[in-house]
């Protein structure tokens, strides 16, 4: 069935169920499909939009899911809503799929699938996903197997989410989403802002991801994935969930590191945690493995991107502290071979300087110690000390008395 030249082409209103299959909806000048507090629906092949020209490039979206009505034939909605292997075409609309307009909440079974769909070009500055202001949350949106690009860009996948909107089940399976960046950041919800959000096996645009709510209560698990650069955020409580599991190019970690899984394969130094990270509560480990045999193992220590100092593997698999001014490598003022563990100070080595009275005990959990003196009185090599002089002399603890040396 083709159905063309509506403002809103097809709409269900308070029904129970319903099915279609390979329904051509065209030239609509508002809307092609509006479920408005309709429980079930199932589409099964068709298209939305005309070609080029055949369209009107006034609609607002694909799909306006709203609930202005009350529950009709028995049931309350929109749930339970399907489109499998199913066209959008691009007719310039700002949205995809939108949700909008509640005046009447939702049943509480809702659910809405998209599974083989292909979302060909969105327009330049249109969202995947959008809602407004009367959606407090949206339940059970899942998406598989699906495609979707956008024209000359940018378009995004959640640009058009309102704040106020939370997300809850939502899960992405397997889709290729060829889009701009994209901020995800439900945080004036006033409960969870992204409950139990998944992300699978997908290719999916630069992503900002921000947890919401007025507690520690949102969960997002990311598996699988691969993006260009993703940034998780703390927000304002931070995750009491978080899993990533990705390929990504570059990896910002804001998060406090709370009930954190994280294990991102991307680039070397293309992986960021700005905020302080928790690697276990038991035996905590942290590996540097220089798995080419470069010895090109380090950890940097910066200060506002400039690298003071680092801890490395050179050569012969000997360990070094190098230290650089300015950012530019100067030396090695401490450097331990591994083959003989013998230790060496390249600039000197500089001990504590106190007077004879100041030096602590020297008993046998002391011996070895090393000090510098700075009133020693007539001090005799390997003698005991008497204070109130004025030489200065290293001393040494010989699990006794301090003599000097």
């Amino acid at each position: 069935m083709s159905i063309a030249n509506f403002d809103t082409c097809i709409e269900l209103d308070q029904g129970i169920s319903g099915q279609g299959v390979n329904n051509y909806v065209q030239s609509c000048a508002s809307h092609y499909w509006v479920f408005n507090t309709w429980p079930e629906f199932s589409q099964l092949g068709g298209r939305t939009g005309a070609n080029g020209s055949g369209n009107y490039n006034t609609a607002l979206d694909d799909v306006y899911f709203t609930s202005s009505l009350g529950s009709g034939g028995g049931g309350t909605g929109p749930n339970s809503i399907d489109f499998v292997n199913y066209k959008f075409e691009n007719d310039q609309t700002p949205c995809a799929f939108r949700w909008g307009g509640y005046t009447v909440t939702p049943g509480s079974n809702e659910n809405y699938g998209f599974t083989n769909v292909y979302k060909e070009p969105l327009a330049s500055g249109a969202s995947l996903f959008c809602s407004d202001s009367t959606v407090t949350n949206i339940k059970g949106v899942s998406m598989r197997n699906s495609y979707v690009s956008q024209d000359i860009g940018p378009a995004t996948m959640f640009g058009g989410m309102n704040a106020a909107t939370a997300l809850t089940q939502w899960n992405f399976d397997g889709n290729r989403i060829y889009l701009s960046s994209s901020t995800l950041a439900p945080t004036a919800t006033g409960g969870p802002g992204i409950n139990n959000v998944t992300f699978t096996g997908n290719y999916l645009p630069n992503l900002t991801i921000t947890p919401g709510g007025t507690v520690r209560s949102d969960y997002l698990v990311m598996v699988g994935n691969w993006e260009n650069t993703l940034t998780i955020n703390q927000g304002t409580y931070g995750w009491q969930g978080l899993t990533v599991l990705d390929q990504v190019v570059n990896y910002t970690n804001n998060s406090d590191g709370f009930h954190n899984v994280v294990n991102v394969l991307g680039k070397q130094g293309g992986t960021t945690f700005n905020a302080a990270t928790n690697v276990a509560y038991g035996t905590p480990a942290f590996t540097v493995n220089d798995t080419s045999g470069s010895n090109a193992a380090t950890v940097a220590f910066q200060s506002n991107g400039t690298t003071l100092w680092d801890v490395d593997k050179s050569a012969g698999n000997n360990f070094r502290i190098a230290r650089y001014l300015s950012g530019t490598y100067t030396d090695n003022p401490i450097s331990i071979a591994n083959a003989t563990g013998v230790v060496t100070f390249a600039d000197g080595m500089q001990l504590p300087v106190t007077t004879v009275a100041g030096l602590p005990s020297c008993g046998g959990t002391q011996k070895g110690m090393l000090y510098a003196v700075s009133d020693a009185n007539s001090p005799s090599y390997n003698a005991a000390l008497a204070g109130g002089g004025s030489a200065s002399v290293p001393v040494y603890c010989n699990g006794s008395a301090w003599t000097a040396h």
